[in-house]
Protein backbone atom coordinates (compact mmCIF):
# COMPACT_ATOMS: atom_id res chain seq x y z
CA UNK A 1 0.00 0.00 0.00
CA UNK A 2 1.25 3.46 -0.90
CA UNK A 3 1.35 6.34 1.56
CA UNK A 4 0.71 10.00 0.74
CA UNK A 5 1.15 13.14 2.83
CA UNK A 6 -2.21 14.93 2.70
CA UNK A 7 -1.60 17.76 5.19
CA UNK A 8 1.09 19.03 7.55
CA UNK A 9 1.43 21.95 9.92
CA UNK A 10 3.34 23.14 12.94
CA UNK A 11 2.96 25.62 15.77
CA UNK A 12 6.16 27.02 17.25
CA UNK A 13 5.34 29.78 19.76
CA UNK A 14 8.87 29.71 21.22
CA UNK A 15 12.13 28.60 19.64
CA UNK A 16 14.60 28.81 22.52
CA UNK A 17 15.02 28.41 26.28
CA UNK A 18 14.14 31.56 28.18
CA UNK A 19 12.09 33.07 25.36
CA UNK A 20 8.78 32.85 27.27
CA UNK A 21 7.56 32.57 30.85
CA UNK A 22 4.09 31.04 31.26
CA UNK A 23 3.07 29.53 34.60
CA UNK A 24 1.44 26.10 34.34
CA UNK A 25 -1.81 26.00 36.36
CA UNK A 26 -2.83 23.21 38.73
CA UNK A 27 -5.34 20.64 37.45
CA UNK A 28 -8.20 20.73 36.67
CA UNK A 29 -7.18 23.99 34.98
CA UNK A 30 -4.68 23.81 32.12
CA UNK A 31 -2.82 26.03 29.69
CA UNK A 32 -2.84 25.75 25.90
CA UNK A 33 0.78 25.95 24.80
CA UNK A 34 0.32 25.55 21.04
CA UNK A 35 -2.30 24.50 18.50
CA UNK A 36 -2.85 23.98 14.78
CA UNK A 37 -5.37 22.47 12.38
CA UNK A 38 -5.23 19.64 9.85
CA UNK A 39 -7.73 18.43 7.26
CA UNK A 40 -7.70 14.88 5.91
CA UNK A 41 -9.88 12.06 4.65
CA UNK A 42 -10.48 8.49 5.80
CA UNK A 43 -7.68 5.94 6.23
CA UNK A 44 -5.27 8.55 7.57
CA UNK A 45 -2.85 8.54 10.50
CA UNK A 46 -1.46 11.73 12.02
CA UNK A 47 2.15 11.67 13.24
CA UNK A 48 2.64 14.21 16.04
CA UNK A 49 5.84 15.49 17.62
CA UNK A 50 6.22 18.00 20.46
CA UNK A 51 8.97 19.66 22.51
CA UNK A 52 8.46 21.76 25.64
CA UNK A 53 11.02 23.46 27.85
CA UNK A 54 9.95 24.08 31.43
CA UNK A 55 11.32 24.83 34.88
CA UNK A 56 10.38 23.73 38.39
CA UNK A 57 9.87 26.99 40.28
CA UNK A 58 8.36 25.70 43.56
CA UNK A 59 8.64 22.20 44.98
CA UNK A 60 8.91 19.10 42.81
CA UNK A 61 6.08 19.45 40.29
CA UNK A 62 4.49 16.61 38.37
CA UNK A 63 3.75 18.24 35.00
CA UNK A 64 1.27 16.54 32.68
CA UNK A 65 1.39 17.34 28.97
CA UNK A 66 -1.47 16.31 26.68
CA UNK A 67 -2.06 16.33 22.96
CA UNK A 68 -5.76 16.87 22.32
CA UNK A 69 -7.65 16.38 19.04
CA UNK A 70 -10.63 18.74 19.12
CA UNK A 71 -11.81 17.89 22.69
CA UNK A 72 -10.42 14.34 22.97
CA UNK A 73 -7.07 13.74 24.68
CA UNK A 74 -5.11 11.34 22.46
CA UNK A 75 -1.76 11.33 24.27
CA UNK A 76 -0.68 12.05 27.85
CA UNK A 77 2.76 12.08 29.44
CA UNK A 78 3.70 13.15 32.97
CA UNK A 79 7.16 14.44 33.79
CA UNK A 80 8.35 14.60 37.38
CA UNK A 81 12.11 14.57 36.92
CA UNK A 82 12.96 18.22 37.68
CA UNK A 83 14.10 19.40 41.10
CA UNK A 84 13.60 22.90 42.49
CA UNK A 85 14.85 25.63 40.09
CA UNK A 86 15.97 23.04 37.53
CA UNK A 87 15.15 23.50 33.83
CA UNK A 88 14.69 20.85 31.17
CA UNK A 89 13.24 20.00 27.79
CA UNK A 90 10.79 17.18 27.17
CA UNK A 91 10.23 15.79 23.66
CA UNK A 92 7.60 13.20 22.78
CA UNK A 93 5.89 11.65 19.75
CA UNK A 94 2.65 9.82 19.11
CA UNK A 95 0.43 8.68 16.25
CA UNK A 96 -3.29 9.43 16.01
CA UNK A 97 -4.38 6.28 14.16
CA UNK A 98 -7.46 6.53 11.92
CA UNK A 99 -9.05 9.67 13.37
CA UNK A 100 -12.40 10.69 11.85
CA UNK A 101 -12.13 12.31 8.42
CA UNK A 102 -12.51 16.09 8.37
CA UNK A 103 -10.88 19.19 9.80
CA UNK A 104 -9.42 18.84 13.29
CA UNK A 105 -7.67 21.07 15.81
CA UNK A 106 -4.64 19.61 17.61
CA UNK A 107 -3.57 21.29 20.86
CA UNK A 108 -0.67 20.87 23.26
CA UNK A 109 -1.82 21.55 26.82
CA UNK A 110 -0.22 21.29 30.28
CA UNK A 111 -1.11 21.25 33.97
CA UNK A 112 0.57 20.45 37.29
CA UNK A 113 -0.94 17.87 39.61
CA UNK A 114 -0.80 19.93 42.81
CA UNK A 115 -1.44 23.56 43.66
CA UNK A 116 1.43 23.24 46.17
CA UNK A 117 4.01 23.04 43.37
CA UNK A 118 4.73 25.42 40.51
CA UNK A 119 6.22 24.90 37.06
CA UNK A 120 6.75 27.46 34.32
CA UNK A 121 7.04 26.96 30.57
CA UNK A 122 10.26 28.70 29.50
CA UNK A 123 10.64 27.52 25.90
CA UNK A 124 11.12 26.07 23.47
CA UNK A 125 7.51 25.15 22.65
CA UNK A 126 6.79 23.35 19.40
CA UNK A 127 4.29 20.84 18.05
CA UNK A 128 4.03 19.49 14.51
CA UNK A 129 1.76 17.08 12.74
CA UNK A 130 1.83 15.22 9.44
CA UNK A 131 -1.32 13.51 8.11
CA UNK A 132 -0.42 10.47 6.02
CA UNK A 133 -3.10 8.59 4.10
CA UNK A 134 -3.04 5.05 2.78
CA UNK A 135 -3.88 5.22 -0.93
Amino acid sequence: MAKQIVDAFQSIPSTSTGSISRPIPAAPSSIILADFGLTFGANTSVYLSATVGYAATLGLPDVTFRIVRDTLPIFTITSSNLTLLEQGNLSFNTVDINPPAGSHNYRLIADVSSALTIATVIGPVAISGIAIATV
